[in-house]
This record gives C-alpha cells, sequence and structure tokens, in this order.
C-alpha cells in the first residue's frame, strides 16, 4: 500500500499515477500486488478533479478528500489509518515526485531479501534543495541526534518521509497513537523498527508547483519534531539536574577549600548558611533526575486512544478497482 498526500499537486497527478502503474507492473511480475492511498489535504486547485479522473490502473486505487488543511504528517496518518490486514507493508512517498516511484522497487527488494521492518530512503545529496534548505536540514538532524532514543536514527541524514513499513511497525503505530500528540512518523518508526536497512537516490527537482514546506513550515516541524520525540522533556530535565547537582558540589568543594586551606575569612554563619543551600540545591538535583526517570518509564507505559479527522466529519471517498 502507497499512501500519498497531495495539497495542491494537480499538475503532478498524471505523471504520479503513469509512473506508479510502471512500478506496479513490475512488482506484480514479481507477485507484489500494489494498491495506492491518496490524500487531498484541502487542495485549493484541481487536484481532487484529477484524482477523480484517474480512471482504471494497473492497481487499486483509493483517495480520500479531507475538508480542511491538516498538514503534510497529518495527512500521513489519515493515509496510515486505512491500512489492514490484506497489506503486509506501507510506503509513504511526496505527491511532487522528488520521491521517485521507481525508488519503491528498490525498497520492495531489499525488504524482501533482508528480512527487515523498515527500509529508508536516503537522498545522495541535497543539490536540488536551496543553501537556506540544505544549512536549516543539516541543523534538524544535528538536533534530533540529541534527542534521539535509537542509535539506527543516528545514522540518517537527509531523509525524510520515504521509507517502506512493515505491517508490524504500522500495528504498533496504530495501537500507541493519540495522533495529535506524536513526533512525526519518521522518527516514530526508527523508535519502533527491529531491524533498518537504508536504500540510496538522487532526489530530482519537483515535477511542477512549488514546495509547501517554507521556511515557517519547517521550523514548525523541527519545533514539533523534538518537542514531541518523547525524550525531549526528560533530556532537558536529565541536563539541568546534572549541572545544578555538580555545579553544587564544585562550589562547595571550592569553598571548603578557601576556607580551610586558605584560611579565607567570612562573615559568622555565611559558611554554614552556603554549605546549607548548596547541599540543599544538590538534594533536589538529585531527586529531580530521579522523578525525570521515573517519569520516562510512566510516559512509555501509557496507551492514549487514537484520534483522527477521519472520525469526526463526513469525507469525500473514491475508488478505483484495478484493471
Amino acid at each position: 500500500m502507497i499512501v500519498v498526500p497531495a495539497h495542491n499537486e494537480f499538475d503532478c497527478m498524471e505523471q504520479l499515477i503513469g509512473r506508479i502503474d510502471f512500478v506496479s507492473r513490475e512488482l506484480k511480475a514479481k507477485n507484489v500486488l500494489v494498491t495506492l492511498f491518496l490524500v487531498d489535504d484541502a487542495s485549493t486547485d484541481q487536484t481532487w478533479r484529477a484524482i477523480s479522473e484517474i480512471g482504471s490502473k494497473s492497481f487499486d486505487i483509493f483517495a480520500k478528500q479531507l475538508p480542511i488543511d491538516v498538514g503534510h504528517q497529518q495527512a500521513l496518518w489519515e493515509g496510515l489509518i486505512e491500512f489492514t490486514d490484506e497489506y503486509d507493508a506501507l510506503v509513504f512517498m511526496d505527491a511532487d515526485l522528488q520521491d521517485p516511484p521507481e525508488t519503491i522497487i528498490d525498497f520492495v527488494n531489499t525488504w524482501l531479501t533482508e528480512s527487515c521492518d523498515l527500509v529508508v530512503g536516503v537522498r545522495e545529496n541535497r543539490k536540488s534543495d536551496t543553501a537556506l534548505k540544505r544549512n536549516t536540514a543539516m541543523l534538524f538532524y544535528k538536533s534530533m541526534n540529541i534527542f534521539s532514543t535509537k542509535k539506527q536514527g543516528k545514522k540518517i541524514k537527509n531523509a525524510g518521509d520515504f521509507r517502506l513499513i512493515d505491517k508490524s511497525i504500522v500495528k504498533s503505530l496504530l495501537s500507541i497513537a493519540n495522533i495529535s500528540g506524536l513526533a512525526p512518523l519518521r522518527f516514530l518508526t526508527l523508535s519502533i523498527s527491529k531491524k533498518v536497512e537504508f536504500v540510496y537516490y538522487v532526489r530530482p527537482e519537483r515535477y511542477a508547483g512549488f514546495s509547501k514546506y517554507g521556511p515557517k513550515e519547517m521550523l514548525s516541524l523541527a519545533f514539533q519534531s523534538i518537542r514531541r520525540s518523547g525524550q525531549f522533556t526528560h533530556r532537558f530535565l536529565q541536563l539541568f539536574s546534572l549541572i545544578s547537582g555538580l555545579s553544587s558540589i564544585g562550589l562547595l568543594i571550592f569553598l571548603t577549600i578557601q576556607k580551610f586551606v586558605f584560611g579565607q575569612q567570612t562573615l559568622s554563619g555565611w559558611f554554614s548558611l552556603a554549605l546549607l543551600l548548596l547541599l540543599s540545591l544538590f538534594v533536589q538535583s538529585t531527586m529531580l533526575l530521579l522523578l525525570s526517570l521515573e517519569l520516562k518509564g510512566v510516559q512509555n507505559s501509557i496507551v492514549t486512544p487514537r484520534s483522527n479527522i477521519s472520525n469526526s466529519v463526513k469525507l469525500n471517498r473514491l475508488f478505483f478497482n484495478a484493471k
């Protein structure tokens, strides 16, 4: 099952469907059947009309039109919740054809031969990006590495949402999710996966249109990724606890040496008061560190109800049978 969010991608639709049709025929020869799920994220152009006129291809096509623009990550979730037991794997890709559909063939081959549960598409370079986007992307991945809990995640640079996800990961995602409170799927899939393989590809220019990810959207994604990584609060509290605790002990040792080794004179009772305050700070820092570790364990054990826009509004849907 291939999930493709689309927001104002009318000019790309015909080319996208044609290239996925080629991929479908190639994979069908290997007894792998393709289903496409298109999520129209409240497009204001003729994207939905283009989807409505697709007609029969060599693969099944489902389509959902969202009434409001929920953003790229939420649109991926809207496709993911349509996953059922009849599918063995899911692929995320963009509609602008910067994620080459033909790479899906390599994804499937890697998934079948390497017995992995996640195949991540990694760009060989970022020549198609502007200097601003290259630099902000580098900063983004360095920041995420700080808050990553998965060693495999630290290996990935220049990787977006273009990936193949095994059924086992999809089921895990659907069982844990309050969608509005989760990190982007590119990081969640890494945290759940047991074995990751990589497929490298050249990312071309957009086929048509313009990027919907401007500086504002990129900053929002970075902020939400870090905030919802599940580790930001814990890492911050732990770092703060360690710095304050070690600083208090260091300052206490310094004051003790100054008084008893160098004979520094202070006001009566000042040293005792400083000793009491610094010891209190050390104890508080230790307790804060222990509390952070305890809260981390509690958070990891909580399963919240999954919510999605499909459960709250009536959506336009389409289905085209494979010919």
